[in-house]
């Protein structure tokens, strides 16, 4: 049964890596994800002490991740279309 899974999967990592499909690493949707964000425009934030809206940067920070971390990756854009980026990530020896 492992065997067969794991032919499975290879075979569905060949068929996406014929398309032309973009790619991209687990570790680069994450610096991705926590990448500092302007809020500019409508996006402004309020000071609390003066009560004008104001520039800010919003940021992600992850100090210490759990012991099993579920990632769920977008499957559909703003737009709704299907996202088709193609996320590598390790099969094996998840914590190295």
């Amino acid at each position: 049964e492992e065997n067969r899974s794991d032919h499975k999967r290879s075979s569905m990592l060949s068929i996406l890596r014929s398309a032309d499909l973009s790619r991209c690493s687990l570790d680069e949707c994450l610096n991705e994800f926590t990448k500092d964000e302007i809020l500019d425009g409508e996006n402004m934030t309020e000071c609390s002490k003066c009560r004008q809206k104001r520039e800010s940067i919003k940021r992600l920070q992850v100090y210490q991740y759990p012991k099993i971390l579920v990632l769920h990756l977008k499957r559909f854009g703003n737009s709704r279309k299907k996202v088709k980026t193609c996320v590598e990530y390790p099969v094996t020896c998840f914590d190295a």
